[in-house]
């Protein structure tokens, strides 16, 4: 679990996080430049991440409760400014655009293969480097081992075999009298691979 203190942002740091979001609510062409100022302060992604327990255990945020809601209210002033909904679901799309801003500066890679879903990551150690759930990561036939294309094969083989059985089930009156015959083939094909239905 990662230390946390309850230090809250300097000025900068909240100066720029409003430049951010006045950038973007204005439509600005330097909305890019502005998410670099804040990276430039040291303002990590992982501060614009909730601190609930698990994601603090996970790594996945590194700031406090007091720092969060600092954070979080100066979004919300800047949007009430702007004369845009400033409630919590605003405020919410607000965080989540400064967080894939800044992880797309700070880590380009895992910006990539998660686009910004936490759920895609499983943990991040405390020097940043993130690892992956297993369902985030994409399969590359290019630089696949053997037994990973195998593996690969085998897994489509089987969800196009329950796709089909599922189909035949849902067409049954449509096919009537080879409803069952077809059924029963395609069960029999499934259990001799050893697919789960």
């Amino acid at each position: 679990m990662v230390t946390i203190s309850n230090i809250e942002h300097s000025k900068a740091v909240i100066d720029a996080v409003k430049n951010v979001v006045g950038a973007k609510i204005a439509g600005q062409d330097n909305l890019g430049r502005k998410i670099k100022v804040l990276n430039d302060t040291g303002f990590k992604w992982t501060e614009t991440v909730s601190p609930t327990p698990n994601n603090l255990e996970l790594g996945k945020s590194t700031t406090s409760k007091d720092a969060f809601l600092q954070f979080k209210e100066a979004i919300g002033k800047k949007l009430k400014e702007k004369g845009r909904a400033h409630d919590t679901t605003a405020i919410g799309s607000e965080v989540k655009d400064v967080k894939n801003g800044l992880m797309r500066i700070q880590d380009p890679e895992l910006f990539a293969a998660t686009e910004g879903n936490l759920t895609k990551i499983a943990k991040v150690e405390l020097g940043g480097k993130a690892m992956l759930n297993e369902t985030a990561i994409k399969f590359d036939p290019e630089t696949a081992t053997p037994a990973q294309l195998t593996a690969e094969a085998e897994k489509k083989a089987e969800q196009g075999a329950k796709n089909f059985l599922a189909f035949i089930e849902k067409n049954k009156d449509a096919l009537g009298e080879t409803y069952a015959t077809k059924r029963n083939a395609v069960i029999t094909m499934m259990e001799a691979s050893g697919y789960k239905r």
